[in-house]
């Protein structure tokens, strides 16, 4: 089957599926719901394989592993807004089968990936969108790249680096609109660590 016609079916199935099950909901219930969505799809033995796949040759390294499964799923997993105008969210393997999602779907599955991967991570909530935190402990901390933004827990020794799951082609770290970096600067982000 091309690929163009798999994509259609995955479409049609995620609304014939995802009508009902997972519509809109409040924003408090949409983030404990994609918490636990990435806490249970992140023990799937599929995902694991992908997130060892992904990070084949990288041994332990931190920023390589985390860089990796960033590029797959800011490059290679397309950028689609939700549904039916609502604040929808697919589980890790549907937005894989499907091959797109929005800002939810994409960071659900960074971060399940990641998580699967032996990483600690968190979700960011700034308005109108989500990025992940993914933890980088001490021996890592001099590969992030320079112009990261990192955010440091002061009882912690690592750094959290922010991850833009929408941004093909961009570094580990960056944050391109203006109004995101002061958000995030100002500290009026939700924060879900996972």
């Amino acid at each position: 089957m091309p690929k163009d016609d798999e994509k259609l079916l995955g479409l049609l199935l995620l609304s014939l599926v995802g009508y009902g099950v997972k519509k809109a909901m409040e924003r408090p219930s949409l983030e404990k719901g994609m918490k636990k969505t990435i806490m249970s799809d992140a023990t799937l033995p599929e995902i694991r394989r992908i997130a060892a796949q992904l990070t084949e040759g990288c041994n332990m390294n931190e920023i390589c592993r985390i860089e990796k499964i960033y590029r797959f799923v800011a490059e290679q997993i397309d950028y689609m807004p939700d549904p039916w105008d609502e604040d929808y969210f697919a589980d890790a393997l549907e937005t894989i089968y499907v091959g797109a999602g929005d800002c939810d779907c994409k960071s659900i599955l960074l971060a399940t990936l990641l998580r699967a991967n032996g990483f600690r991570v968190a979700l960011v909530f700034v308005p109108v969108h989500v990025f992940v935190e993914a933890y980088v402990s001490p021996n890592y901390i001099a590969q992030i790249p320079t112009n990261a933004y990192t955010r440091e827990i002061p009882e912690e020794n690592g750094r959290w680096i922010l991850l833009e799951s929408t941004a093909a082609g961009a570094e580990i770290g960056w944050v391109g609109d203006e109004l995101y970096r002061q958000y995030l600067s100002r500290g009026k982000e939700r924060r879900i660590e996972i």
